[in-house]
């Protein structure tokens, strides 16, 4: 049985506050009704069920934020990593159809977690997902 490090490389914390698509109106979402996720969930909550699992590191991957507010929801990770080690990495969102994808992906890393970005479907974009060849460490 294995007994080394796990590190769960998907997943995601949020305050309701910052996703206008989860406390707006319900609407039908490709993960189905979404009634149980209308609330608060912080790297505390998170870190207790992981930790419980024996995960030791993590990948936040992107809530769809507005686009216009990644540079927030990057800033805020940093702040939530700064306060609790938490998460390891993280996968922010971007628009990939953007004229200035590139550059935007380039600049964003304005903190040592940021490993890559990527569209969603669930913001109305899809496409490819760019990622850093280097995960981060420490």
């Amino acid at each position: 049985m294995y007994t080394g490090p796990i590190v769960d490389a998907h997943h995601h914390i949020w305050r309701v506050a910052d996703q206008p698509w989860l406390s707006g109106p319900m609407v039908p979402r490709i993960f189905g009704p979404y009634e149980p996720i209308r609330r608060d969930y912080l790297i505390d909550e998170y870190v207790a069920e992981a930790t419980a699992c024996g995960i030791t590191q993590s990948v936040y991957v992107q809530t769809n934020w507005p686009l216009d507010r990644v540079e927030d929801e990057v800033r805020w990770l940093r702040e939530v990593h700064e306060q609790s080690g938490w998460p390891t990495a993280v996968v922010a969102a971007a628009d990939m159809f953007a004229d200035d994808a590139p550059r935007s992906c380039g600049g964003r890393p304005r903190s040592p977690r940021w490993c890559g970005a990527c569209g969603s479907s669930c913001t109305g974009t899809s496409g490819p997902s760019s990622a850093s060849p280097t995960p981060p460490t420490g």
